[in-house]
């Protein structure tokens, strides 16, 4: 947890900062800075649960690959990498799965332990070693847990604010 916080310090003082005005905001008090940890940690757990992972493949509208050309073109090419990159990180999430947004533009991006999206501009512009490279590029983050940052300030503290807000709504 040390080096995420470290490679990430800007993620940890957004967080610090997140919590202060929650603090204040429900109080300032012993019993409020209780219920503001609490709040937090579970905003965190959701954050870094599968549900969080879900969360953000929702907002990205992330589908799981559905054509037979789909799977036919990317299912390859994404194996090749992933086994590629269990030899060099032989810890990575063995469940990894690729999905696809609907977009035009060229795009690729990993989401929590678990998820690659690529968007359909990506798969139309780039030839297959390029989306090979661009997934390599993804399974890296993954494996360096940078992916872990933005489900903490996307879903954690997304989840965080709402539960404040709802509760001096």
């Amino acid at each position: 947890m040390s080096t995420f916080i470290k490679n990430n310090w800007i993620y940890a003082l957004y967080c610090l900062v997140y919590f202060v005005i929650a603090w204040v905001m429900l109080g300032l008090s012993w019993s409020s800075f209780f219920l503001t940890s609490i709040l937090y940690a579970v905003s965190l757990l959701i954050a870094f649960s599968p549900l969080g992972e879900w969360i953000v493949r929702i907002m990205n509208h992330a589908r799981p690959l559905k054509t037979q050309e789909e799977i036919q073109k990317l299912s390859p090419l994404f194996d090749e990498v992933y086994q590629d990159a269990l030899q060099v990180n032989p810890n990575l999430n063995k469940s990894i799965k690729l999905h696809i947004i609907e977009e035009n533009t060229v795009n690729a991006f990993a989401i929590g332990r678990g998820t690659i999206a690529v968007t359909k501009g990506l798969i139309e512009t780039m030839d297959d070693n390029e989306i090979k490279g661009t997934l390599a590029h993804e399974f890296g983050h993954i494996s360096n847990g940078d992916t872990k940052a933005l489900l903490l300030s996307l879903v954690g503290n997304g989840v965080f604010s709402l539960i404040i807000l709802t509760i001096k709504g």
